[in-house]
């Protein structure tokens, strides 16, 4: 590509020349023919039979090449840039949905002092709405009781998430802030987690899940990862 675009940049450094003062032009005029040998040698007689041409040429005529050369050398530029850019390293998507969360699916087991407090896990296993089939199970631990305010606790996850195959599943792990009296995030609150892991399909997954319950109670998991 470097090579390529030598000889418009050489024809446009040459017109810039051209179009300058006359003690640019005589210094013009005065390059040596040693330097046209080299030259012709290097790039071809046809890129040098081009640029000792351009000195016959008006300079108000010049213009309009000096401006489709630069607008050539601009425009290839930006297109390397663009072809360097970065994909999204998260470019697959997975969404997954469920039904609501409740006492038939879920448990919570009071570990620590009697009531909601640290220690405390919930349990679950809830079947997949969306297609293909599976579920969600696992756990979430209380690691903080009215914490980071009174009346929230804190819980680590440490999900999975089947999907059609047994094999292929999905690790979650991270944490979230929950009311203290709530199995659950509220409706329409959004929580994203890390995930950390897959198998199957998914093996070497990494990247990140967003949750959110609708208004009917039911879940949509939305996994932005790479492999």
């Amino acid at each position: 590509m470097r090579n390529a675009l030598f000889p418009v940049v050489a024809l446009s450094a040459v017109l810039l020349l051209a179009m300058q003062p006359a003690h640019w032009n005589r210094s013009f005029k005065n390059f040596s023919s040693k330097h046209w040998r080299k030259w012709s040698r290097k790039y071809g007689e046809e890129t040098m039979s081009t640029v000792q041409n351009v000195k016959t040429i008006n300079s108000r005529k010049l213009f309009p090449i000096l401006a489709l050369a630069v607008a050539l050398v601009i425009g290839s530029t930006a297109s390397s840039s663009a072809a360097k850019a970065p994909k999204n390293p998260f470019s697959q998507i997975i969404k997954v949905t469920h039904g609501k969360v409740d006492a038939t699916n879920s448990q919570r087991i009071d570990l620590g002092n009697p009531g909601p407090s640290m220690g405390d896990v919930l349990a679950f296993y809830i079947p997949l709405t969306s297609s293909p089939s599976g579920y969600l199970t696992g756990t979430l631990t209380v690691t903080g009781s009215n914490q980071p305010a009174e009346g929230m606790e804190v819980r680590i996850a440490a999900l999975t998430v089947s999907i059609g195959s047994q094999s292929d599943q999905l690790v979650i792990g991270g944490s979230a802030l929950y009311n203290i009296t709530s199995p659950t995030l509220s409706i329409g609150q959004k929580t994203i987690r890390p995930v950390v892991g897959g198998s199957g399909k998914y093996a070497g997954a990494r990247g990140w899940v967003e949750s959110v319950q609708h208004t009917d109670g039911s879940w949509t998991h939305t996994f932005h990862i790479t492999k």
